[in-house]
């Protein structure tokens, strides 16, 4: 369906949007100002610096898919409406958390097989970490409600398809019982003209089966005088 899939595409867009803010309002933090890659290689200690803008952004992007879990669990529906209905997902949203602060504290992990920082990027980098599951929280629920008046005209329309469909089906419904009708009426009245016609033909074959003997019975008569009388030897 069409309003599913601009759904999809539009919180998908929302989600990229506000990590791309992120990392760009840590480049600036952590890089003196700096978002372009030329700028950024000039400074000291760059590498560092890009590794504090990076875990900020990957902190980020994993609260905010957390939070999508939530919001991605109906179209229209908003994320608090039975938030704690499935326990299942509680599970897997708490092992997430536990795998997240494992890949950005755990020393030697974190640093130097993923590149993050967790403990160097501060308070402040933990705290702009959440503008990435807030916004999208925020933009996400309220593009539900475009989606919710797309629900109800996809509706409407099926509604109205249903009724003409119905109303179709009714007038060939009626159409049919009329048709038969006026074949039922056309044979009933063959069968009386064709009844009465053969009743004319017995009615006139016996007339002239009885002018036959009248005929005959005259023309004995003028014939033969005598055809009726006894004959004495």
């Amino acid at each position: 369906l069409g309003w599913m899939w601009m759904s999809s595409i539009i919180n998908g867009a929302i989600l990229t949007a506000v990590i791309i803010l992120v990392y760009v309002i840590c480049l600036l933090h952590y890089c003196d100002g700096s978002v372009t890659q030329n700028a950024i290689l000039k400074l000291d200690n760059s590498v560092d610096k890009l590794a504090n803008a990076r875990t900020v952004s990957f902190i980020s992007l994993v609260l905010s898919e957390n939070i999508r879990a939530y919001i991605s669990r109906s179209f229209e529906k908003h994320c608090w409406v039975n938030f704690l209905g499935n326990k299942e997902m509680q599970k897997a949203i708490i092992a997430a958390q536990i795998a997240l602060l494992c890949a950005v504290l755990i020393p030697g992990f974190s640093d130097k097989i993923l590149g993050l920082r967790g403990v160097a990027i501060g308070i402040w980098g933990w705290a702009v970490s959440l503008v990435g599951p807030v916004g999208t929280l925020i933009l996400c629920e309220a593009y539900k409600l475009v989606t919710q008046y797309q629900v109800h005209q996809y509706q409407e329309k099926l509604r109205r398809e249903a009724e003409l469909e119905e109303e179709n089906i009714r007038e060939q419904t009626r159409i049919h019982l009329a048709q038969q009708k006026a074949a039922s009426d056309g044979i009933k009245t063959h069968d009386v003209q064709i009844t009465v016609h053969e009743n004319d033909h017995d009615v006139k074959s016996k007339g002239d089966k009885k002018g036959k003997r009248k005929g005959t019975s005259w023309a004995k008569a003028l014939c033969c005088p005598f055809a009726g009388s006894t004959r004495v030897a």
